[in-house]
């Protein structure tokens, strides 16, 4: 039990750094899109956070493993997949993930706030998820159900 409530804290921890990156991202990208930025220091913003938020992702997923919470492991493993197919994918001479040539095309635009539109709805959905698992895991004592929460 204390592994489990150890793994969902982390990950709730995670995932709450997670979600503000996302929102800080989303926001960043709306700025481009309303000509706040220009597409160099927009990319330059971006491409700062690329790695630690692979990073972060895949030690979340590690911690999902190591706790054995499979459901929850498979949920984020697809997540998980498309941040680093897409660092693999790379093109050579592109200064990041997010390339100041490229980013403030249309296509590529839209493409990169769905993504990140998508990934803050993952990332909400999983905060309180593992909130909730980590509360009912605490508050779930079967040797004394006298137990209760005040409430």
């Amino acid at each position: 039990m204390e592994l489990n409530v150890s793994v969902l804290m982390f990950c709730l921890i995670i995932s709450s750094f997670l979600l503000f990156l996302t929102v800080y991202m989303m926001i960043t990208l709306s700025d481009l899109e309303s000509d706040y930025l220009n597409s160099r220091e927009c990319a330059s913003r971006l491409n700062l956070w690329v790695i630690p938020r692979i990073i972060m992702q895949v030690g979340q997923s590690v911690a999902l493993l190591i706790g054995q919470n499979w459901t929850i492991f498979f949920i984020s493993t697809p997540f998980t997949g498309i941040l680093l197919y897409r660092r693999s994918k790379q093109k050579p001479g592109h200064s990041g993930l997010f390339d100041p040539t490229e980013i403030h095309n249309r296509a590529v635009l839209k493409y990169n706030l769905m993504e990140c539109l998508g990934y803050m709805a993952y990332h909400l959905v999983s905060f309180f998820l593992y909130m909730y698992l980590m509360v009912g895991t605490l508050t779930g004592d079967s040797a004394n159900p006298a137990k209760d929460v005040p409430w």
